[in-house]
Protein backbone atom coordinates (compact mmCIF):
# COMPACT_ATOMS: atom_id res chain seq x y z
CA UNK A 1 0.00 0.00 0.00
CA UNK A 2 1.13 3.58 -0.56
CA UNK A 3 -0.34 7.10 0.89
CA UNK A 4 -0.87 9.95 -0.86
CA UNK A 5 -2.73 12.42 0.84
CA UNK A 6 -6.43 11.22 1.06
CA UNK A 7 -5.70 8.51 -1.28
CA UNK A 8 -4.55 4.88 -0.60
CA UNK A 9 -2.84 2.91 -3.60
CA UNK A 10 -3.77 -0.48 -2.78
CA UNK A 11 -2.08 -3.82 -4.72
CA UNK A 12 -4.08 -6.99 -4.28
CA UNK A 13 -2.39 -10.28 -5.47
CA UNK A 14 -4.79 -12.50 -5.78
CA UNK A 15 -6.43 -10.52 -8.92
CA UNK A 16 -3.31 -8.86 -9.63
CA UNK A 17 -5.18 -5.00 -9.67
CA UNK A 18 -4.08 -2.02 -8.45
CA UNK A 19 -7.00 -0.10 -6.87
CA UNK A 20 -7.09 3.61 -5.75
CA UNK A 21 -9.11 4.26 -2.38
CA UNK A 22 -10.16 7.75 -1.79
CA UNK A 23 -10.28 7.87 2.21
CA UNK A 24 -12.64 10.35 2.68
CA UNK A 25 -15.22 8.69 0.15
CA UNK A 26 -14.28 5.27 0.39
CA UNK A 27 -14.84 4.86 -2.91
CA UNK A 28 -12.77 2.04 -5.02
CA UNK A 29 -11.25 3.24 -8.47
CA UNK A 30 -9.71 -0.11 -10.14
CA UNK A 31 -6.66 1.82 -12.01
CA UNK A 32 -4.58 -1.32 -14.08
CA UNK A 33 -4.32 -4.69 -14.40
CA UNK A 34 -0.34 -4.74 -12.23
CA UNK A 35 0.60 -7.85 -10.50
CA UNK A 36 3.15 -7.88 -8.15
CA UNK A 37 4.76 -7.95 -4.74
CA UNK A 38 6.20 -4.78 -3.81
CA UNK A 39 4.85 -1.23 -4.35
CA UNK A 40 6.18 1.76 -4.73
CA UNK A 41 5.08 4.89 -5.65
CA UNK A 42 7.54 7.62 -7.41
CA UNK A 43 7.40 11.52 -7.37
CA UNK A 44 5.87 11.70 -10.82
CA UNK A 45 3.01 9.93 -9.82
CA UNK A 46 4.43 6.55 -11.62
CA UNK A 47 4.20 3.20 -9.76
CA UNK A 48 6.40 0.69 -9.52
CA UNK A 49 6.57 -3.23 -8.97
CA UNK A 50 8.20 -6.98 -8.62
CA UNK A 51 6.87 -10.03 -9.19
CA UNK A 52 9.47 -12.60 -8.14
CA UNK A 53 7.57 -15.88 -9.65
CA UNK A 54 6.83 -17.76 -6.81
CA UNK A 55 2.98 -17.26 -7.36
CA UNK A 56 3.44 -18.69 -10.49
CA UNK A 57 4.59 -17.15 -14.04
CA UNK A 58 8.39 -16.47 -14.76
CA UNK A 59 9.80 -13.50 -12.86
CA UNK A 60 8.84 -9.87 -14.34
CA UNK A 61 11.75 -8.34 -12.64
CA UNK A 62 9.92 -4.57 -11.65
CA UNK A 63 7.01 -3.39 -13.56
CA UNK A 64 6.29 0.43 -14.20
CA UNK A 65 2.39 2.03 -13.96
CA UNK A 66 2.29 5.06 -16.23
CA UNK A 67 -0.06 7.51 -14.03
CA UNK A 68 -0.67 9.65 -17.37
CA UNK A 69 -1.48 6.97 -19.68
CA UNK A 70 -2.51 4.28 -17.61
CA UNK A 71 -0.26 1.89 -19.61
CA UNK A 72 2.34 -0.99 -17.86
CA UNK A 73 5.46 -1.96 -19.03
CA UNK A 74 6.21 -5.26 -18.20
CA UNK A 75 9.93 -6.08 -17.16
CA UNK A 76 10.65 -2.07 -17.28
CA UNK A 77 13.88 -2.98 -14.92
CA UNK A 78 14.68 -6.52 -16.00
CA UNK A 79 16.70 -8.02 -12.85
CA UNK A 80 16.30 -11.45 -12.45
CA UNK A 81 14.09 -10.96 -9.53
CA UNK A 82 12.66 -8.61 -7.45
CA UNK A 83 10.93 -8.92 -3.76
CA UNK A 84 11.08 -4.97 -1.65
CA UNK A 85 11.23 -1.47 -3.35
CA UNK A 86 13.08 1.48 -1.91
CA UNK A 87 14.25 4.75 -3.16
CA UNK A 88 17.86 6.47 -2.98
CA UNK A 89 17.95 9.61 -0.71
CA UNK A 90 18.24 11.27 -4.19
CA UNK A 91 15.24 9.26 -5.73
CA UNK A 92 17.30 8.73 -8.54
CA UNK A 93 17.76 5.64 -7.87
CA UNK A 94 15.44 2.83 -7.04
CA UNK A 95 16.85 -0.55 -5.21
CA UNK A 96 15.26 -4.08 -4.75
CA UNK A 97 16.32 -8.00 -3.31
CA UNK A 98 16.22 -11.35 -4.60
CA UNK A 99 14.65 -13.53 -2.61
CA UNK A 100 16.77 -16.78 -4.10
CA UNK A 101 20.27 -15.47 -4.30
CA UNK A 102 20.05 -12.73 -1.48
CA UNK A 103 21.72 -9.82 -4.10
CA UNK A 104 20.56 -6.78 -3.87
CA UNK A 105 19.66 -4.67 -7.01
CA UNK A 106 20.24 -0.90 -7.60
CA UNK A 107 18.43 0.46 -10.63
CA UNK A 108 18.48 3.72 -12.57
CA UNK A 109 15.17 5.65 -12.62
CA UNK A 110 16.56 7.10 -16.29
CA UNK A 111 18.37 3.93 -17.24
CA UNK A 112 16.55 0.87 -15.98
CA UNK A 113 18.49 -1.36 -18.06
CA UNK A 114 21.51 -0.74 -16.52
CA UNK A 115 21.36 -2.23 -13.34
CA UNK A 116 23.95 -3.23 -11.38
CA UNK A 117 24.51 -5.42 -7.91
CA UNK A 118 25.15 -3.80 -4.80
CA UNK A 119 26.38 -6.79 -2.74
CA UNK A 120 25.33 -10.34 -1.62
CA UNK A 121 23.88 -10.68 1.68
CA UNK A 122 25.53 -13.44 3.62
CA UNK A 123 23.82 -17.21 3.92
CA UNK A 124 23.21 -19.91 1.58
CA UNK A 125 19.60 -18.27 1.47
CA UNK A 126 18.88 -15.41 3.38
CA UNK A 127 15.79 -14.81 2.03
CA UNK A 128 15.69 -11.26 1.36
CA UNK A 129 11.73 -9.50 1.55
CA UNK A 130 11.19 -6.11 2.04
CA UNK A 131 13.91 -3.44 2.12
CA UNK A 132 13.96 0.35 3.57
CA UNK A 133 16.56 3.15 2.52
CA UNK A 134 17.41 5.62 5.29
CA UNK A 135 18.43 9.77 4.81
CA UNK A 136 22.15 8.98 4.74
CA UNK A 137 21.68 6.64 2.31
CA UNK A 138 22.20 3.73 3.79
CA UNK A 139 19.48 -0.22 2.90
CA UNK A 140 17.77 -1.70 5.26
CA UNK A 141 16.83 -5.19 4.59
CA UNK A 142 14.61 -8.00 6.23
CA UNK A 143 15.88 -11.70 5.53
CA UNK A 144 13.33 -14.05 6.57
CA UNK A 145 14.77 -17.84 6.44
CA UNK A 146 17.71 -16.11 8.52
CA UNK A 147 15.81 -14.06 10.51
CA UNK A 148 17.83 -11.05 10.85
CA UNK A 149 17.46 -7.51 9.89
CA UNK A 150 21.00 -6.16 8.05
CA UNK A 151 22.07 -2.48 7.10
CA UNK A 152 23.87 -2.47 3.88
CA UNK A 153 26.54 0.54 2.75
CA UNK A 154 25.23 0.77 -1.01
CA UNK A 155 29.01 2.23 -1.88
CA UNK A 156 31.04 -0.25 -0.62
CA UNK A 157 28.24 -3.12 -0.68
CA UNK A 158 29.65 -3.61 3.19
CA UNK A 159 26.50 -5.29 5.20
CA UNK A 160 25.59 -5.81 8.79
CA UNK A 161 23.14 -7.34 11.13
CA UNK A 162 21.62 -5.44 13.57
CA UNK A 163 19.70 -8.26 15.52
CA UNK A 164 19.94 -11.99 14.96
CA UNK A 165 17.23 -12.89 17.76
CA UNK A 166 14.01 -12.37 15.37
CA UNK A 167 12.31 -15.68 14.46
CA UNK A 168 13.30 -17.27 11.16
CA UNK A 169 12.04 -19.23 8.14
CA UNK A 170 8.31 -18.78 7.62
CA UNK A 171 7.88 -16.81 10.90
CA UNK A 172 10.71 -14.24 10.16
CA UNK A 173 11.09 -10.97 9.69
CA UNK A 174 9.11 -10.03 5.99
CA UNK A 175 9.10 -6.30 5.93
CA UNK A 176 11.21 -3.51 7.43
CA UNK A 177 10.63 0.68 8.00
CA UNK A 178 11.86 4.07 9.64
CA UNK A 179 8.88 5.38 11.21
CA UNK A 180 8.70 8.20 14.00
CA UNK A 181 9.19 6.54 17.83
CA UNK A 182 9.45 8.15 21.38
CA UNK A 183 13.31 9.41 20.51
CA UNK A 184 13.51 10.33 17.21
CA UNK A 185 13.03 7.18 14.81
CA UNK A 186 13.26 3.70 14.99
CA UNK A 187 13.09 0.45 12.54
CA UNK A 188 10.08 -1.07 12.55
CA UNK A 189 9.87 -4.90 11.48
CA UNK A 190 6.49 -6.90 10.97
CA UNK A 191 7.48 -10.74 10.54
CA UNK A 192 4.91 -13.41 9.15
CA UNK A 193 4.20 -14.90 12.61
CA UNK A 194 2.05 -11.72 12.79
CA UNK A 195 4.43 -9.43 14.87
CA UNK A 196 5.57 -6.06 15.03
CA UNK A 197 8.38 -5.52 16.61
CA UNK A 198 10.48 -1.80 16.86
CA UNK A 199 14.53 -2.08 16.74
CA UNK A 200 15.62 1.39 18.49
CA UNK A 201 19.06 2.76 17.57
CA UNK A 202 21.73 4.34 20.09
CA UNK A 203 21.04 7.56 21.26
CA UNK A 204 23.77 8.44 18.66
CA UNK A 205 22.75 7.19 15.57
CA UNK A 206 20.81 9.35 13.69
CA UNK A 207 18.24 7.45 11.91
CA UNK A 208 15.87 8.97 9.11
CA UNK A 209 13.89 8.27 6.52
CA UNK A 210 14.24 9.34 3.30
CA UNK A 211 11.93 12.57 2.35
CA UNK A 212 8.95 11.70 0.64
CA UNK A 213 8.84 8.24 1.08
Amino acid sequence: MQLDGTNLYVLTRQDGKLWRLDTTTGQFTWLADFPGNGLLRLSDGDFLTTWVGTEGGPSRGVSRYDSDTGAVTANWAPVPRGEGLALSPDQRIVYTDDLFTGQIYRIPLDAPDRWSVVTTVPGLIPGLDDLATSADGDIYVAAHLTGVIRRVDPDSGATCALTTELPVGWAGPSSVRIAPSRDGYALYVTSFDGTLRRLQPPADVKLMPVRGS
